[in-house]
């Protein structure tokens, strides 16, 4: 065995003893045993004249910690290890075993793509970067590469096919998953000895249940972090959080003051917070502020970001170039926007949100069918018509004015974390404010974590959220409904806290009563569906509209929904 290290960041092995120990007699033919791999994709390539055959396969693309490892393999037709087959349905200690024996019996080379590889460009790239330094350690040149999947590494310059479950189809990517399986396993028991108590020589950094206890029991969960939101981020554990909302600083670049008409002064964003002296400095700081939090998503993270025209831009070209995959622009139009007081320009009547996942491939969550239950059985648009907060929902400071200028409603963040986190789900919002995102995911059964640096946020924050409940478990299940065509989706009242999940509402009649839950939709008498499917459900009815057939109690009167759906 050779021991190499062509970069600093990766760990390479080649082995080419060559030994033709014959086992089993003859070469393997093209159905060797039932249901496991076999010799046939290489016969194959050997008919086409391609005579020198490699299996390339890749493990660590799932765990949370530790490298991506890949091994490039040519066997010997003439001396197949015994035993080989997909790794998967190998013990630990036969995968070993049968190591061993391809080490000894065949062509290996194995190759890494480090955690700082990955992060920087993407958990899909880096594993192609990992096979591609594998088959170029083979000390023979291969003629064609079979690999397993269905995308063949862009920096590859042989012939390649890719072939999905190729583990379980063809020998050579079957010994190439073996060998990576053992090699990467080694590596991170080395590395459970250097940082105790995750499990490693366990989980291999997989996220197991007792791997997320861990990480979780690292984490302040529900609380608010004071400092500047990079050193915070940079301080919390790596592969951590589940979803990010951040709402950054505009650089809105506001010239003097804003009056209205009647020369009254507009109380507009010129805190210190929100003053860059220049684009390149927003720039880094924006790069600086993305880099750490992508640091903290798991491999399934996904992060949101706000803005306006001032930023929204810029903020998006950053993400793609922290490695960031774009999944949806959502326009966040006002249906009570602040008018234009000099008349110089359109009114800004909605704000821009990025939804991305930290990496191409990643396997984000996407609630789907809750938010298309959430809009009454109609699929939810990108473009969201909510108003900003104003009444009850403004939050007020001492002296009776605005403690954020630029606080988002309630009914903004319910439909995000609805959609994209799950109960329990950790929730980051590294620029917390006033504390909606984390009095939301309390009422949604999330756990957050807030950084906000400013102390009169972090006050009205902390006394806003010790103010919520928690919705019951019940509450906070999400079904889908059928497509209805109603004018205003029950959705909505919810969203905007004009009803909330848990509450109970009555039929006309007095019989029946149903408990509404947070994706609109209702349960009652085990009976889940929409406001006029669980109706025509209790009545036994074909049909039943559920706007007047519903009613709710407020100071012991008896009102209906459809009073609400109207205001």
């Amino acid at each position: 065995m050779v021991s190499c290290s062509p970069q600093k960041n990766h760990e390479c092995h080649l082995h080419d003893r060559r030994s033709f120990v014959l086992r089993g007699g003859a070469i393997w033919g093209l159905s060797a045993v039932m249901g496991q791999p076999d010799y046939t994709f290489e016969q194959a390539a050997v008919q086409q004249g391609l005579q020198c055959v490699a299996g390339v396969d890749e493990v660590g693309r799932g765990p949370l910690a530790g490298p991506v490892t890949a091994a490039a393999v040519i066997l010997d037709p003439h001396s197949i290890p015994p035993g080989l087959n997909d790794s998967k349905k190998l013990t630990a200690r036969r995968r070993s075993e049968i190591a061993a024996d391809i080490w000894l019996m065949a062509k290996v080379a194995v190759a890494h793509a480090s955690v700082a590889e990955i992060d920087e460009l993407n958990i899909l790239r880096a594993s192609h970067l990992a096979m591609q330094r594998a088959v170029d350690l083979l000390q023979q040149r291969p003629d064609h590469v079979l690999i397993d999947g269905n995308m063949i590494p862009r920096g590859l310059t042989v012939s390649a096919e890719t072939i999905v479950k190729g583990d379980a189809r063809s020998l050579s990517i079957a010994a190439a998953s073996i060998v990576a399986k053992v090699v990467r396993d080694r590596i991170m028991c080395a590395l459970a000895a250097d940082f105790p108590g995750y499990g490693w020589d366990s989980n291999a950094g997989y996220p197991s249940k007792a791997h997320k206890t861990n990480i979780a029991a690292a984490l302040p969960l529900n609380t608010i972090l004071s400092g500047d939101c990079i050193e915070v981020m940079n301080s919390l554990p790596e592969s951590s959080v589940d979803l990010i909302f951040a709402d950054p600083p505009y650089n809105l670049q506001l010239k003097g003051e804003l009056h209205r008409p009647d020369n009254s002064l507009v109380d507009a964003v010129d805190d210190d917070w929100d003053q860059f002296s220049s684009f390149a400095a927003y720039d880094r700081f924006t790069t600086a502020w993305l880099k750490a939090a992508r640091r903290l998503l798991k491999p399934t993270g996904a992060i949101w970001v706000i803005g306006s025209y001032h930023n929204i831009f810029r903020v998006g070209s950053a993400l793609q170039d922290q490695g960031y995959w774009l999944l949806n622009d959502v326009v966040w139009r006002k249906s009570n926007p602040m008018p234009n007081f000099r008349g110089k320009r359109f009114t800004n009547a909605h704000e821009t949100m990025i939804w991305a996942s930290k990496s191409e491939g990643a396997k984000y969550t996407f609630n789907y069918e809750a938010l298309k239950a959430l809009n009454e059985g109609i699929q939810m648009r990108s473009d969201w018509v909510l108003p900003i907060c104003t009444g009850h929902e403004r939050l007020k400071d001492a002296k009776g004015d605005k403690a954020h200028p630029t606080q988002k409603p309630e009914s903004l963040l319910h439909r995000v974390l609805l959609g994209a986190s799950n109960p329990g789900d950790v929730v980051l919002d590294p620029f917390f404010g006033t504390g909606t995102t984390g009095a939301v995911a309390k009422m949604l059964g999330r756990e957050f974590i807030g950084i906000e640096r400013e102390a009169k946020y972090r006050k009205v924050a902390q006394a806003r959220i010790a103010k919520i409940r928690k919705f019951d478990r019940e509450a906070l299940q999400v079904t889908a409904a059928k497509r209805s065509e109603p004018r205003v989706p029950f959705g909505q009242l919810v969203e905007r806290g004009m009803l909330r999940p848990g509450e109970e509402l009555l039929s006309i009649n007095g019989r029946h009563k149903a408990k509404v839950r947070a994706d609109g939709t209702l349960i009652g008498d085990d009976v889940k569906g929409s406001i006029h499917q669980v109706g025509a459900a209790l009545e036994g009815a074909p049909s039943c509209n559920g706007w007047t057939y519903w009613y709710f109690k407020r100071d012991g009167q008896t009102i209906p929904i459809d009073l609400l759906r109207q205001q």
